[in-house]
This record gives structure tokens, sequence and C-alpha cells, in this order.
């Protein structure tokens, strides 16, 4: 869990990393479920497959909605960057009207004003006027949406091998 503050009101989110990893695919699905926000995260230190930032970016979609908020982060921006797949990000962020950024977990380079990014445009779409309901939601008398209190999910777009194990960017 983590707060985040949007125009004097706190945010209660539920960040949830779903490492992007074979063996839990099939798990994704409960986490997109009701997700209003995903980064997309890739390594940009190595090489990446662009089949497979088509597959997450399509599969976050497809659970979550096509309204999902969505950031591409590229990450380990402490280390040498593969030009090509900073090219290739930079075009799928275009090709999806998504924005870029570039962070370094190990640093804290960039993640807390990538998450901040996230939170606005969840609560821009989703909170009207501070009161605390989705835009699209029925219940003008709800005081705060429940779904919002899940709203953000971390899928990375590379697999993680056991000797490159890293901590959580926001400490959770």
């Amino acid at each position: 869990y983590h707060n985040f503050e949007f125009n004097e009101r706190m945010i209660k989110t539920n960040i949830w990393d779903t490492v992007g990893q074979e063996k839990y695919k099939s798990m994704n699905k409960q986490f997109y479920n009701k997700a209003h926000g995903a980064l997309l995260v890739a390594d940009i230190s190595g090489y990446i497959n662009e089949d497979n930032l088509h597959f997450w970016i399509q599969d976050i979609q497809k659970v979550a909605g096509t309204e999902v908020c969505i950031i591409l982060t590229g990450n380990k921006a402490d280390k040498e960057p593969n030009q090509a797949t900073v090219e290739i990000l930079e075009r799928f962020a275009e090709e999806y009207k998504i924005p870029f950024c570039m962070t370094s977990a190990a640093l804290g380079t960039n993640v807390n004003e990538t998450m901040d990014l996230l939170v606005n445009m969840i609560a821009e779409k989703y909170l009207v006027n501070g009161a605390g309901t989705r835009e699209n939601d029925d219940d003008d008398e709800e005081e705060e949406s429940e779904d919002l209190k899940r709203t953000v999910i971390s899928v990375s777009s590379h697999t993680k091998n056991n000797k490159d194990k890293q901590k959580c960017c926001l400490g959770c």
C-alpha cells in the first residue's frame, strides 16, 4: 500500500508487481481486474522483445479496459542503455499514446515522479471534483471509490532470474 496526495486529498493505492514471468501469466488477470493504472517496466540495458510489449499492453487492456492508465517505464537508467531498446520503447509509447519514463529503481531516480504521474493520471480520469467517485460510476453519492484502493500494477516485460533479484522500488 502506498498513499499519494492529489488536490489536497489522500489517495490510497494498492501496488502489485506481477514480474512478467511466464509461470504467473494465468494469475495476472486477478491483478488487472478493476485496476485503473499500470506501469509496464522494461530493462533498457538489454534487448527487448517487441512482441512482449504488445502482449502486455493488450493483456492489461483486455482485462482492465482500454481506458486504463498505462506508463511505459524504462528501468535501469543507471546502466548503459541499449539505444535500440530505448528507441523501441519510445516508438511504443507514441503508438499507444502513453507516457514513457526513464527510471532507476536501484538509485531511486525518477521513481517517485513516475508514480506521481500515474496516480495523477488515474485521479484526473476517475475522480470528479475531488468527490471521490469515478466518472463512469452511477453511484453519485459514494464518498470514496473502493476501486481507487486497487489502482496500480507493475508489469515487467522481461524475465527475472534468481541471481538478479531486486527490491521493489517503492519499498513495499
